[in-house]
């Protein structure tokens, strides 16, 4: 690997560095709103009621416009954060 391989390399972690730490950042910011959960399978729900909040779940490329679906599971809605169903 070269000087401009590596250089390129370090320019694309820090970039990438700098972006999950805004989406941490907006993730913990809709927790203190009520929202930032990500549906999980229904075992998983079960077991770890708590976990869809987790920033492990998170997705890194989370959606421009949120989108609210009841979770009767939890007892109130859930802001999903899956880029998939953002509709892009």
């Amino acid at each position: 690997m070269g000087a401009a391989e590596v250089t390129a390399f370090l320019t694309s972690l820090a970039v990438h560095s700098a972006h999950i730490e805004r989406v941490r950042e907006q993730h913990q910011a809709d927790l203190r709103h009520g929202a930032g959960w990500v549906e999980l399978p229904g075992a998983l729900t079960r077991k770890y009621p708590n976990a869809g909040r987790e920033w492990g779940w998170q997705w890194s490329s989370p959606p421009h416009v949120s989108t609210w679906s009841p979770s009767p599971a939890r007892g109130a809605g859930t802001t999903s954060t899956n880029p998939c169903s953002s509709g892009r």
